[in-house]
């Protein structure tokens, strides 16, 4: 007589069941994790369209007559027309405005560049007590709003006599970007190894030698970011030329463009094609040393 033997698994250990229940578990982690992906690329999609369309409009614009944006301000234009461009190099006024901007320009980023690191260096490595008062003050400098000095800073360069309107940007632009500027110096000649600047000075190299020498090629990086991010804040600054510019002839390229805006009509193609124009140079600086300045920040966040 057979007998037979019926096994019954317990679904609590066999080991069947645990690897559909794995294998379930697995997919449903699987399901979470590409949704998070769709999810996260979708928000990323939609701020890279929100932050694109103003710029697609503005470019789009410019290439536009005047007859075809007032007929339809949103519609692509239908042909590359360059006219706008040329109306814009042919008025002498913003001519006049960019020089303007490049004189103002091109002596306070290398006055603010050269004061930074000098300041930054003997703050980190030479004036240790005195130092940190210094760096609290520059530290301060970034803490109060424009709109609170920038009355008080007119009486002043008023009362010392700078009656240039030039002049008067060129000082308070480089007293205005002083503070970021020194600070960043600072951080960077602070993690510099105190060995390298001792070694130095045991091999007979003057404290001058050892900056000049050792510590000005290693300070390329953050040289090239003070300089870019001075540049780029200083060209398109609206606020304080409005408070110290008297004449109209010492205006800037970002005040002077506030002309072209009409009371009544206003040529938006034409000041499409000024914008893009005065956005040119910062684009171009930006795109050269974009490596040194993604490499400077990289340093800054691996040493933080």
């Amino acid at each position: 007589m057979e007998h037979r033997v019926e096994l019954i698994s317990d679904p609590l250990t066999d080991p069947l069941t645990d690897r559909r229940a794995d294998r379930r578990s697995a997919s449903a982690g699987k399901g979470i994790a590409v949704a998070r992906e769709i999810a996260r690329y979708t928000v990323l999609t939609l701020m890279s369209v929100a932050a694109l369309y103003p710029v697609l409009w503005l470019v789009s614009t410019a290439f536009k007559s005047q007859a075809e944006y007032a007929q339809n301000p949103m519609a692509p234009p239908h042909s590359i027309n360059f006219s706008n461009f040329g109306a814009v190099l042919a008025d002498d006024k913003i001519i006049g405005y960019l020089v303007n901007s490049l004189i103002v320009v091109g002596v306070a980023v290398p006055l603010v560049t050269s004061t930074a690191v000098l300041a930054g260096y003997s703050i980190a490595r030479l004036w240790r007590r005195g130092g940190a008062v210094l760096l609290l003050i520059f530290l301060f400098s970034e803490l109060v709003p424009l709109a609170i000095v920038s009355i008080p800073l007119l009486l002043t360069v008023k009362q010392i006599g700078i009656n240039n309107g030039l002049v008067r940007l060129i000082f308070v632009y480089s007293v205005l970007m002083m503070g970021f500027a020194v600070l960043l110096s600072w951080a960077f000649f602070r993690s510099i190894p105190e060995e390298l600047r001792e070694a130095a000075r045991l091999e007979g190299c003057s404290e001058f030698g050892v900056f000049r020498r050792i510590m000005m090629p290693l300070a390329r990086s953050p040289i090239t970011l003070i300089a870019v991010i001075t540049f780029i804040t200083l060209w398109n600054e609206l606020f304080l030329a409005v408070v110290l510019l008297d004449s109209g002839n010492d205006r800037t390229l970002p005040l002077g463009l506030t002309e072209l805006k009409g009371r009544y009509v206003t040529n938006w193609p034409k000041v499409a094609a000024a914008l893009l124009l005065s956005a040119l140079p910062t684009l171009v600086l930006y795109g050269l040393f974009q490596g040194k300045i993604a490499k400077q920040f990289s340093r800054s966040t691996t040493r933080e």
